[in-house]
């Protein structure tokens, strides 16, 4: 699947299912594809523009879903503060609208805690990874890798190293070969703040 994994062709096929049927899905993949060739705006315009048409026809799923997209998005772009409202936003409508989707609910947790701790809000990002955990098959879900990563970063922050260092080796072990090297980097960075 092109957003699995971006390719070299990613864009153009994204864009050829766009033009084919334009819907909240291939709106989705192809800001998605605009957004991983460096684009900003673009992708922006389509997500929003995809939350609306995923409203009208009442996927609020797929609606929610989109605004955690533009909250990562944001946070790539360091738009701290936008990532912090379309995550908030993303949380708030799993409970106004009852959808049940307990590893998107999570991302968007960790989605929100991460961009709390790049504005040095230690203490809320904690409050909201407070009573997480993933179990040994949620661990291998796509996505929650920066729940681990994101309890092993407050972990470090706040000086619980053995913490931290269980939660970067179980991403480390449940990682796929293909990421190890940058999964490692955890690992190192722990290690220098250790001293080591």
């Amino acid at each position: 699947m092109a957003m699995s994994r971006p390719g070299r062709n990613t864009l153009e096929e994204t864009a050829r299912a766009l033009a084919a049927s334009e819907n909240p899905i291939t709106m989705r993949a192809h800001g998605f594809a605009l957004g991983f060739s460096g684009e900003y705006d673009a992708p922006i315009m389509l997500f929003n523009d995809a939350i609306k048409k995923a409203n009208v026809d009442g996927n609020d799923h797929l609606a929610i879903a989109i605004g955690l997209d533009i909250a990562q998005l944001k946070m790539r772009r360091g738009r701290f503060a936008d990532a912090i409202a379309w995550a908030t936003w993303s949380l708030e409508e799993f409970e106004r609208r009852g959808v049940k989707d307990r590893m998107r609910r999570l991302s968007a947790l960790a989605t929100l805690a991460y961009v709390e701790l790049i504005v040095g809000d230690v203490r809320t990002a904690k409050q909201h990874l407070l009573g997480v955990s993933l179990n040994s098959d949620e661990i291998r879900v796509p996505g929650m890798e920066a729940v681990l990563t994101t309890l092993g970063d407050v972990h470090v922050i706040e000086g619980e190293y053995e913490l931290a260092e269980k939660m970067y080796r179980t991403h480390s072990n449940s990682a796929p070969i293909d990421v190890s090297a940058t999964v490692s980097l955890d690992l190192v960075m722990l290690e220098l703040a250790r001293g080591h």
